[in-house]
C-alpha cells in the first residue's frame, strides 16, 4: 500500500488509477482485445482479472457486463467458464450446454434407456460420460424435477417418466388458480 493506502499497481501493462474505474478497466481490456494482447480464445477469469487490475470482484464485473452489453466479449459462467473476446469459442466450451444435457436424459427417460423407478445414473457418472461438470448436470436436471419426471429418493435420483398432456395441465391449473408451484418443489437432484 502507499500513501493514500490504495493497493500500488504492479502490472505495467495497467494505467495507475483505474483499479476503481470500471468504464477504465473496460478500455483497458477493450484496447488489448484490439492489438492482439488477448488472443482470440483465451479464456480470462473474474479472479485472474481481479489479481492483475489490484481491484474487486465489483469492478471487474461491472467492466465485463459493460465489455459483454457491447458485444466485445462472451462469457461463461461455472467451472470451466470464463470472459473471452467475442465471437471466439475455446476449446473448452465446445461441451453441451445445459439445455443439450436436459434434452439427452428426457430422450433417455422417453426411449427407456433410463427406465422408469429406476434410479438414474449418478451425478458424477453423468458430468464423466458428457464430460461437463456434475454440478453443470444437477443445475441441468431441475427442470425434470420441478415437472416430476426426476425425484430424489435415500439420496439417489428416481426416473417417474416423463409428465403426460394431463399432468401438464394439472400444473397449469395449480398457477392459474394461483398455487404457488415453487412451494411444490421437492428437494433438490443427488
Amino acid at each position: 500500500m502507499n500513501s493514500s493506502n490504495s493497493p500500488i499497481n504492479i502490472d505495467p501493462a495497467v494505467p495507475d488509477g483505474i483499479s476503481s474505474n470500471p468504464r477504465a478497466i473496460a478500455d483497458a481490456l477493450r484496447n488489448e482485445i484490439s492489438d492482439g494482447t488477448w488472443p482470440a480464445g483465451t479464456v480470462r477469469s473474474i479472479g485472474e482479472l481481479t489479481r492483475r487490475f489490484t481491484t474487486s470482484r465489483h469492478y471487474i464485473n461491472t467492466a465485463v457486463r459493460l465489455l459483454r452489453n457491447s458485444g466485445t466479449v462472451d462469457t461463461r459462467n461455472g467451472g470451466g467458464g470464463g470472459i473471452t473476446p467475442h465471437g471466439t469459442v475455446p476449446p473448452r466450451w465446445d461441451g453441451p450446454s445445459r439445455n443439450d444435457i436436459l434434452t439427452t436424459v428426457r430422450r433417455r427417460i422417453g426411449d427407456g434407456t433410463y427406465p422408469v423407478g429406476e434410479l438414474l445414473p449418478s451425478l458424477a457418472t453423468l458430468g464423466t460420460e458428457l464430460g461437463v461438470a456434475r454440478s453443470t448436470v444437477f443445475l441441468s436436471l431441475l427442470p425434470l424435477r420441478d415437472e416430476g419426471s426426476l425425484s430424489v429418493t435415500g439420496g439417489r435420483t428416481l426416473v417417474n417418466g416423463l409428465p403426460t398432456e394431463a399432468d401438464e395441465s394439472d400444473h397449469t391449473a395449480d398457477e392459474d388458480r394461483g398455487i404457488d408451484t415453487e412451494l411444490k418443489r421437492g428437494p433438490a437432484c443427488a
